[in-house]
């Protein structure tokens, strides 16, 4: 069994969905006094955006808002494949980011790092439970995915900062 996180395509395994994996626009308060907010996705343009560049795309975040679906080219001094980089990049003031909302629960309850765009919104990927198909799995590993299903849930520990920040929908899509 492993567990998987983001859009699942479609293959041989067998998933089982855990939980939410909400991917959350962030910003420090020091790079948002120094640059701005932005408002809408489309001023993203003018900010510098932390492109996170494993699989395909990264240079352009989908975005859901009051006008409906749209896109934009981000841009930036920092480019990686990895999450703990850009909540730190992010944490120094140095971009914009957009990130599973687990990697930063911390930030985001300290208030080292706030949300923003709060009104745009795609649906959000997931946390998932996947093995081989084909067979049964083994009583082992059902109790194990049982164990595991309450433990995360629909609200996930790492979410608890939506409680005092009155929640959020700024959620950014994959390509």
């Amino acid at each position: 069994m492993a567990i998987r996180i983001g859009r699942l395509e479609d293959s041989s395994l067998i998933a089982r969905r855990l939980a939410p994996c909400r991917i959350v626009v962030v910003a420090s308060p020091a790079y948002l006094a120094r640059q701005g907010e932005p408002r809408t996705p489309g001023e993203l343009t003018r900010h510098d955006c932390i492109r996170y560049m494993y699989g395909e795309g990264g240079e352009v975040w989908h975005f859901v808002g009051p006008d409906g679906p749209g896109s934009v080219r981000v841009s930036g001094q920092l480019r990686t494949n990895n999450g703990d980089a850009m909540r730190v990049a992010a944490v120094k003031g140095r971009a914009i980011a957009a990130l599973p909302s687990f990697i930063v629960s911390e930030e985001l309850s300290s208030g080292a790092l706030v949300p923003i765009l709060r009104d745009y919104g795609v649906a959000e990927m997931a946390v998932h439970a996947v093995y081989p198909g084909g067979r049964n799995p083994s009583a082992k590993l059902r109790s194990f995915i049982d164990f595991l299903v309450p433990r995360f849930g629909e609200n996930p520990s790492w979410d608890a900062w939506m409680d005092t920040a009155g929640g959020t929908d700024a959620t950014v899509a994959a390509p």
